[in-house]
């Protein structure tokens, strides 16, 4: 999505990001790339959203050496949702099981906001939370947005219900299912969570990798991964693409890994679970060299792809998108019928080669939907949501199975007054419907 419309309009500078439950979210230099994925393990549905996760999330089948959700719930540290809380990002590590980081004012502060994790266990109906204590909730792409929360997080991954990280700028890792967090840090990178930040990370095949950028426009970019089954707590730098120059944005699951870059072309590279080497993914719309670029990796069972989409034209806040769908890792791709016009996309994440979702805002946010491959579309338009007339971004959108799929419209911090700061959506019929879910 080009977010210029309102992200863009604040005064940071517009950086990847990655949300949901899996679903990585970037901005390269007004345009969107968005990766989603869906670990099959997990759901089978991983995700999400992770596919993105997302519903995501895509959930490793490797134990954790932690307590469980249930055990942290039952003690005095998960409570009823504080009022006033917003979400700001959300990862599934089952169908039923998910968390939702977010946020609510902090007492101490008139305008700062405090993160707080809420979990549930039952697709998202009934919810408990605790606060991430002394960690401020960066609100990501705020209009009044002048620089990251110190230390801040706004993002969040977990590889089943005990062990997760909290991101954006920081990196933060909990083993007992969000009762406690500890601060991390990385050899050889200085500065984590203040002058350089988190901006996405994915788990996969045990292995969680992050990408880390400089705050400013200028400094190095790494990629940094972690053996998340045995050393949670361990990042060491990676090296990317040797032909990958700025990399921003990053996404694995079982299937492979995906990475993306700033200021190179093709601008992003595909490496296949168990291969040594990167290959440049190119589809139609890509090799086509216009407008933004978003993708989304699936894997649900036996089923896996890559779904790519591109904007290929614009004009008053509607574009013409091409969505193009791989299912033998970019080696050939299939152009599907287009989505509707309106809107410029923001991202784009599949739970199948039938279930495909597109996100785009101009005016107003919409979410189109197919569940037959892209032979026909429907359109979600948030009904009355003052962010969606609004024109707020969709973040983390993705699937959490083949039909079911989240998203968060806005970002904590976003609107003024009495009106809703971000919304969280889900869908159980591969988007024909979205319900609002009440924390």
């Amino acid at each position: 999505m080009d977010r210029r419309n309102r992200a863009g309009s604040t005064k940071r500078a517009l950086k990847p990001i990655v949300y949901a439950g899996g679903a990585l979210v970037l901005v390269v230099g007004g345009a969107a790339l968005t990766f989603h994925q869906l670990d099959g393990s997990a759901t089978s549905a991983s995700q999400q959203t992770s596919t993105t996760s997302a519903a995501t999330t895509s959930p490793s089948t490797t134990a954790a050496p932690t307590t469980t959700l249930g055990s942290a719930k039952s003690s005095s540290t998960f409570g009823a949702v504080p009022s006033g809380f917003y979400p700001s990002s959300a990862t599934f590590v089952s169908a039923t099981d998910a968390f939702a980081l977010g946020g609510v004012p902090c007492s101490s502060s008139s305008t700062g906001w405090c993160a707080e994790l809420a979990a549930s266990t039952d697709t998202g109906a009934t919810w408990t939370a605790a606060p991430l204590s002394g960690i401020p909730l960066d609100p990501r792409f705020t209009i009044s947005k002048s620089s990251p929360a110190t230390n801040g997080v706004s993002m969040v991954r977990f590889l089943n219900q005990s062990v997760g990280y909290a991101f954006g700028p920081a990196l933060y890792l909990t083993t007992d299912g969000g009762a406690s967090w500890t601060q991390l840090s990385v050899p050889g990178i200085s500065g984590l969570g203040t002058s350089e930040e988190v901006s996405s990370l994915e788990i996969g095949g045990g292995t969680a990798t992050a990408v880390v950028l400089p705050t400013g426009t200028t400094g190095q970019s790494y990629l940094i991964t972690a053996q998340v089954s045995s050393s949670p707590q361990s990042f060491s730098v990676e090296t990317p693409p040797a032909t990958l120059s700025g990399f921003g944005g990053y996404f694995r699951n079982s299937l492979g890994e995906i990475v993306y870059g700033l200021r190179t072309s093709p601008g992003a590279y595909f490496r296949a679970a168990g291969s040594s080497s990167w290959t440049a993914l190119t589809s139609p719309c890509v090799a086509k060299g216009i407008g933004g670029t978003l993708g989304s990796l699936y894997l649900n069972g036996s089923s896996e792809g890559i779904v790519a989409g591109c904007t290929l034209g614009v004009a008053a806040g509607s574009s013409q998108k091409e969505i193009d769908l791989s299912t033998n890792g970019g080696n050939s791709w299939q152009t599907l019928s287009a989505p509707p016009f309106p809107g410029d996309m923001s991202a784009v994440a599949a739970g199948s080669s039938s279930d495909i979702s597109v996100a785009a805002v101009s005016g107003a946010s919409f979410v189109y939907s197919s569940t037959n491959g892209g032979k026909s579309w429907s359109t979600f338009n948030f009904g009355t949501s003052a962010l969606a007339s609004g024109g707020y971004p969709v973040f983390d959108l993705g699937y959490t199975t083949a039909t079911q799929a989240f998203c968060i419209l806005g970002s904590p911090g976003d609107a003024t007054g009495s009106q809703s700061q971000s919304q969280m959506y889900l869908t159980g019929n591969g988007g024909a419907t979205w319900n609002p879910v009440t924390f």
